[in-house]
């Protein structure tokens, strides 16, 4: 599966880092879709043909954060991969387990690219 194949969904409520994070990864070649918050990914979820990375980041405000954001995708679509993002919060082991990584903040762009090729092979 090459870059043009993967789509990743990138949540982040803090525009500034994921017009960055996305600009990145459009430039690495892969669709991207944004949105601000748990409620807006699930909607592009469910509306949305094919997802293979989420990308989000744990702290967001609203009913939802980043870790119910992961859960919902694990449990409604078993086939999306969970990548999650902090600057505050540290995921515990289960959480890690049940996700394909996670990145404390700052992270290196790069990295984040590799981290969703790896997520869908």
């Amino acid at each position: 599966m090459t870059e043009e194949n993967i789509i990743v969904l990138l949540v982040e409520d803090v525009f500034l880092i994921r017009d960055a994070v996305a600009e990145h990864l459009k430039a690495e070649g892969f669709l991207v879709f944004e949105a601000a918050n748990a409620k807006d990914a699930i909607r592009r979820l469910e509306t949305e043909a094919r997802i293979d990375v989420v990308f989000t980041d744990i702290e967001m405000p609203g009913d939802m954060d980043g870790r119910d954001l992961a859960l919902a995708v694990l449990k409604r679509w078993p086939g999306v991969s969970v990548i999650l993002t902090s600057g505050q919060v540290v995921p515990d082991a289960e959480e890690l387990a049940a996700t394909a990584g996670f990145f404390g903040k700052p992270y290196d762009h790069a990295h984040v690219a590799a981290a969703c090729r790896g997520a869908v092979t």
